[in-house]
């Protein structure tokens, strides 16, 4: 009986050394997932949009790894208009990429907005890397 309470304690405490380097390693590995340049200088075409127009902006960005993230845009002046948060799995590498399907909601009053993106990536299941990017300002005319 001996024998075996000495082996049941040798194997907890080797899968509690497992256990706790796992989560150091979780813990403390870098995880720059996505590196974006100027994240608060992101350009858009226009200047002036009118409603119901589509906005395009465009960002470079260089990302270590393939992984998904969570994306939430909002349209944002004086009140905050959200879009529908999506998945995105943008190239490994360094790119530069455009998107177009952001939308002036007609009920979006005139005035100066910019844009917010908030990208999000689980890690593992103790960390989470979040981008955040936002747009220069733009006027919305009617």
């Amino acid at each position: 009986m001996t024998k075996y309470l000495y082996l049941f304690s040798i194997l907890t405490l080797i899968a509690t050394f497992i256990l706790l380097t796992l989560i150091g390693y979780w813990l403390f590995y870098p995880d720059n997932i996505v590196v974006v340049e100027n994240p608060n200088q992101i350009k858009v075409d226009k200047q002036v949009y009118k409603h119901e127009e589509h906005i395009k902006y465009t960002f470079s960005y260089c990302k270590s790894r393939p992984m998904f993230g969570l994306i939430a845009r909002a349209l944002t002046n004086d009140i905050t208009i959200t879009y529908t948060n999506i998945y995105s799995d943008l190239e490994a590498g360094c790119h530069s990429v455009t998107f177009g399907d952001l939308f002036i909601p007609e009920f979006a009053p005139p005035g100066k907005y910019h844009i917010n993106i908030s990208a999000e990536y689980k890690i593992n299941p103790i960390r989470t890397f979040i981008v955040n990017l936002q747009t220069v300002e733009f006027m919305v005319i009617e």
